[in-house]
């Protein structure tokens, strides 16, 4: 912390970016401004180069590149992310998550099918495609994604009530 301050400029924010990443629990405290500040992407891209064979290390960046306004570069480091671990069903998720939340649905959509290839027989999977496609208006395939995780999970109450609520809508 003293070499920080004792630099030419003194910057708060990036002070308390580099307390957060050297406490560890920065996912829990950085928004989603913070991780594209240009203090945090320096961070992630020096985490990057110390541990290049992390594939979380690759997707904290590629949140950081999204939110700076640089899809493409984030794009290139999700792939890299699951190249590093490609039969990892909790990158999948992680990595479709982040893709809808940035509005790439269709990329999204093709992630988290591979997560339910890996892992056929996790109703969570299905969660997260059926979610997806209900992003993408398509409804009844929605439906049908919910009603197998279901079959999956028959005692999850939370699933059923959710099955049944989208089930009663009626599309013209």
């Amino acid at each position: 912390l003293s070499i920080i301050l004792a630099g030419p400029i003194f910057d708060s924010q990036r002070i308390l970016t580099i307390i957060r990443m050297n406490l560890g629990y920065y996912n829990h405290l950085i928004t989603a401004e913070e991780y594209g500040n240009p203090p945090m992407l320096d961070i992630l891209s020096n985490k990057v180069r110390i541990l290049p064979n992390n594939p979380f290390t690759r997707i904290e960046l590629a949140k950081g590149l999204f939110n700076k306004g640089e899809p493409a570069r984030g794009l290139a480091e999700l792939n890299k992310a699951l190249r590093l671990n490609p039969a990892s069903y909790n990158n999948h998720i992680i990595i479709s998550n982040m893709l809808a939340e940035f509005g790439l649905a269709q990329r999204a959509l093709t992630v988290v099918s591979r997560a339910t290839e890996i892992e056929p027989n996790s109703p969570a999977a299905y969660i997260h495609l059926a979610s997806i496609l209900i992003s993408m208006g398509d409804i009844p395939q929605a439906i049908s994604t919910y009603e197998k995780a279901l079959a999956l999970d028959p005692g999850n109450a939370a699933l059923k009530k959710i099955t049944e609520k989208i089930s009663a809508f009626s599309y013209d």
